[in-house]
């Protein structure tokens, strides 16, 4: 399995940009734009899950790695949440708001992954010793930091 060498490389971090965008776009359109306040919450949201892969990669350690995919799943939950306010006030219609949910739910299970974008809370709120299963290979020594020479593994986007 090829390993990472950048946040960029890593599927989950490309399909959670890939909602984002797609989120962006929608909240650019009226009446959604007018709806100030949820615009900036759902796109600051979309935007923290990102963020915090991002930096939960270039934190040093597999154990903070995780605790930063926990922090995304943390947003992209509140992104769906303001999702459902957003087809609430009518801001998005029925095909619109089922389109955004099932672009989330269609992200799978990857053996180097982040696990299903949306999973049922209890397989989603893993507990100490289940954290081993957001990351392959095993973790091994978790306060062992990664470098450039030996990044992380995680399953890499082909192009």
């Amino acid at each position: 399995m090829p390993a990472a060498r950048s946040f960029t490389e890593l599927q989950f971090w490309q399909r959670a940009r890939e909602w984002s965008k797609q989120i962006f776009h929608l909240t650019q359109q009226s009446p959604f734009s007018r709806d100030q306040r949820l615009v900036v919450q759902i796109n600051d949201s979309s935007e923290s899950a990102m963020a915090n892969m991002a930096e939960g990669f270039g934190r040093g350690t597999q154990e903070e790695f995780i605790t930063f995919l926990g922090y995304a799943i943390g947003s992209l939950d509140e992104t769906q949440s303001h999702l459902c306010a957003a087809y609430d006030r009518a801001h998005i219609d029925k095909d619109q708001f089922a389109q955004l949910l099932a672009r989330r739910h269609r992200h799978p299970q990857t053996h180097g992954g982040l696990h299903s974008l949306h999973d049922p809370p209890a397989r989603r709120r893993p507990h100490a010793r289940q954290t081993a299963n957001l990351v392959q290979p095993s973790l091994g020594n978790l306060r062992t930091r990664h470098r450039p020479t030996a990044p992380i593994a995680v399953r890499v986007a082909r192009n």
